[in-house]
C-alpha cells in the first residue's frame, strides 16, 4: 500500500500561512539542536562515524529551509524545499496537530 503524502498547498489553506511556517521555523530549530548535540552515542557501534555526517546534515537542511522560508515565506518555500528533496511531511503533520489543538481548545 502507497504511502499517503500531504500537500503543502493543501494543508495550509486548512491550517493558514503562519502555521505552516511556524512549523517550518520549529523544524529548523529542532535540526539546529540534532546538530549541536551530534552525540554518537545515538547511533550505535558505527556512532564516531555516523554522528558527524547526521549533524552535518542536518544543520545542512536547517540552513537551507531556514533560507527558503525566509524569502519564500513559509508555504512556498516548504514547496521549494521539497521540491529539493527536502521530506516537509513531519512540519505538515504538526501544522495539523497545531491546528487541531486550537480546534480541540
Amino acid at each position: 500500500m502507497a504511502e499517503q503524502r500531504l500537500d503543502v498547498e493543501a494543508v495550509a489553506e486548512l491550517v493558514g500561512d503562519r502555521v505552516v511556517e511556524l512549523a517550518a521555523r520549529r523544524a529548523v530549530r529542532s535540526w539546529r539542536q540534532i546538530a549541536e548535540r551530534g552525540s554518537a552515542s545515538d547511533h550505535g557501534e558505527a556512532g564516531w562515524m555516523i554522528a558527524p555526517l547526521v549533524a552535518t546534515f542536518a544543520s545542512a537542511t536547517a540552513d537551507l529551509v531556514e533560507a527558503l522560508v525566509d524569502t519564500e515565506g513559509g508555504v512556498d518555500g516548504l514547496i521549494a524545499a521539497e521540491g529539493l528533496g527536502v521530506n516537509v511531511q513531519t512540519i505538515l503533520e504538526a501544522s495539523l496537530a497545531v491546528a487541531a489543538g486550537r480546534v480541540a481548545s
